[in-house]
């Protein structure tokens, strides 16, 4: 079985393959995507985490933990920041002002996004759902 770095894919010097659950990248100020997407992680035992950019939405039926995925769930970019299961994450939609509390759920690749909102759970940030949504987002959690 080759060596898992051996598959991991690097842009902007960050690799896309998931951290374990429960870590994030050291502390430090990571950018990538054309939207300049921004995650900051402030701390190392304890600390936050917050991530500037562009939010999207996700229609997946399973999340990391072969959960079934619901309204108000989220993912993060798992190659810089992969919280535990469950961890409550504040989002915010800087387009509309509107703020909503959200659970970690699933991790994606993010290419191009800061939070991943699963399907209708936009609505809570002010949005109308459909397959596809982006907005201006911030989001962020203490650990």
């Amino acid at each position: 079985m080759p060596d898992q770095k051996e598959n991991a894919i690097t842009t902007n010097n960050v690799s896309l393959q998931a951290l374990p659950r429960g870590t994030r990248k050291s502390p430090g100020t990571y950018t990538y995507g054309d939207h300049d997407n921004e995650i900051k992680i402030n701390g190392t035992s304890s600390g936050y985490v917050r991530g500037t950019g562009r939010g999207t939405n996700f229609t997946d039926t399973y999340g990391e933990n072969s959960n079934r995925l619901q309204r108000g769930d989220c993912a993060t970019k798992g190659a810089i920041d992969n919280p535990d299961f469950g961890t409550e994450i504040r989002v915010r939609n800087y387009d509309n002002n509107a703020v909503a509390n959200f659970y970690k759920a699933d991790n994606g690749s993010l290419s191009d996004a800061v939070i991943d909102i699963w399907k209708t759970g936009v609505e809570d940030l002010g949005l109308e759902w459909h397959s596809y949504v982006s907005f201006s987002a911030r989001y962020s959690y203490d650990f």
